[in-house]
């Protein structure tokens, strides 16, 4: 579970387009990280360690390095995450997320924020899946 603390601020348009154009590029970075990851595992047969990762994007968008660096962080941690859940147990098909009575199962929302980058991830009562949408691009 995921907890989050909501906080009202105040802000002009202008820095909340600058705030936007943030979690816009973190976006970017995201996916960037997913392409160099399918990359690196088509050429090297393996998945791409931090590192290699974080080298990579060294210096590509204009941003704090740090901000950079957490956001391959997080990439690389729902990635692990999805392996050992996939280890676990399999992934179920559409037809089985009906429950017994034949009601769809309940789907609980949970919002974790990356920097300035918020993605969305819905998770289906009664198992470990997530799937993982970015907002807001």
């Amino acid at each position: 579970m995921y907890r989050t603390l909501k906080t009202a601020f105040t802000a002009n348009q202008q820095m909340l387009q600058h705030l936007f154009g943030i979690r816009r590029i973190c976006g970017t970075i995201w996916n960037d990280c997913v392409q160099l990851a399918r990359y690196y595992y088509r050429i090297h047969s393996g998945w791409i360690n931090q590192s290699d990762l974080q080298s990579e994007l060294k210096g590509l968008y204009p941003l704090h390095s740090q901000t950079i660096q957490a956001v391959c962080h997080k990439f690389l941690l729902a990635r692990d995450g999805v392996r050992k859940a996939r280890k676990t147990k399999p992934i179920p098909r559409k037809h089985a997320l009906l429950a017994e009575n034949g009601t769809k199962s309940v789907r609980e929302t949970i919002t974790v924020s990356v920097g300035m980058n918020s993605i969305g991830m819905s998770m289906v009562q009664g198992t470990s899946y997530p799937s993982i949408c970015t907002e807001g691009f």
